[in-house]
This record gives C-alpha cells, structure tokens and sequence, in this order.
C-alpha cells in the first residue's frame, strides 16, 4: 500500500525552511499548496517542487497532483471549482484516493 503524504505544515515548519519562491498572502491562505509546489532546501536536502494539472475526462474536471520530490502522485475529481485554490488545498489535506508510485515513462518531455 502506498504511503500518504500529509502536506499540511505549521507556521514554525514554513518559517524553518528556505523556500525559492516567496508569496506571504498565498502561503498564509493555502500552506499545504504552497509547500507543495515550492523548491528549496527541506531538512537540508533539495526539495523538488510538485505540480498540479487540471483536466477535463468524461464531462469532469479533475486534478492530478504528481509530488516529483517522493515520486507519488494521485488523481481527483474537483465537485466544482469555486474557491480553485480551496478546493484543491483541501484535496491535498485529504485526498480522496492513496498517493500512487509515479510510472517511469519512455516519453520524451515537450519543452
């Protein structure tokens, strides 16, 4: 069974980390995104930032979220999209479905 993670840091854990992107108002409305999608220096280690992709299949809007740094990703579906940012911090506190190992893939990436 895969591990979850759990990205919901306290204000201490945010202030104790170098970050490469800084955006006071977003961390402090969306912590778990925030970290989520950052780089920097975690622990004393490169931390890869994650990201999130918005799709549309079989007439709903869903979300994966592919965590570069552990290698785990999972997919959702967004109920509506109404505060996006609320929504998708609250997939990421809880998601609906286990975080999954990520599949090496022999595609090439389109840059």
């Amino acid at each position: 069974m895969a591990k979850r993670a759990t990205y919901l840091p306290s204000k201490e854990a945010l202030q104790k980390r170098i970050w490469h992107w800084e955006d006071e108002g977003f961390s402090e409305r969306c912590p778990a995104l925030y970290e989520f999608l950052s780089t920097g220096i975690l622990d004393g280690e490169e931390r890869k930032g994650g990201s999130i992709s918005l799709f549309c299949s079989n007439g709903q809007l869903k979300a994966c979220f592919t965590d570069r740094h552990t290698q785990l990703a999972f997919y959702g579906v967004l109920d509506g999209t109404g505060e996006l940012y609320a929504v998708l911090e609250a997939m990421l506190i809880s998601p609906p479905e286990p975080w999954t190992p990520l599949k090496e893939s022999k595609a090439k990436p389109v840059f």
